[in-house]
């Protein structure tokens, strides 16, 4: 170990910084060695941890509910993620309904009056055929006489 750092030890142990500097390397090992023989060379430990079982129980059951907790949160936004979906399919069927149906009035109301406008053809052609026979019944009038 260097001495600097054998110095830092003894200044760790308690040593006086001035009463350092009066050592030479060899009284500073012979302190650092009465220090490890007396066993104050390691951190004081902060206390023993040991095994509470009221506290590890206490632990299990936050966990357990903890759990729950979240099983059923992660059910609750399934079921409204069900819902939502449902709901939505559903609206499209009302959609797709609405769309079909106005389809189907868009196509009688075009039929329709396609049928208008063949009542006015065929009226048109039957004045036509009234006209046309008025014409010839006149021609073969005046041809006759």
């Amino acid at each position: 170990m260097s001495s600097l750092r054998l110095s830092v030890k003894l200044l760790e142990a308690g040593f006086d910084e001035a009463q350092i500097q009066a050592m030479d390397r060899g009284q500073m090992m012979a302190a650092w060695a009465e220090i490890v023989v007396a066993g104050k060379d390691k951190p004081p430990i902060a206390g023993v941890i040991g095994y509470n079982p009221d506290l590890e129980r206490k632990r299990l059951q936050f966990k357990i509910k903890r759990y729950k907790d979240q099983k059923a949160k992660e059910e609750k936004d399934a079921e409204e993620r069900r819902a939502r979906e449902e709901k939505e399919a559903n609206e499209r069927k009302i959609k797709e309904k609405r769309k079909t149906e106005e389809r189907r009035l868009k196509e009688e109301r075009a039929v329709e009056e396609q049928r208008k406008a063949d009542k006015i053809k065929m009226r048109k052609l039957k004045v036509r055929k009234k006209k046309t026979k008025k014409r010839k019944v006149k021609e073969e009038k005046k041809a006759e006489e």
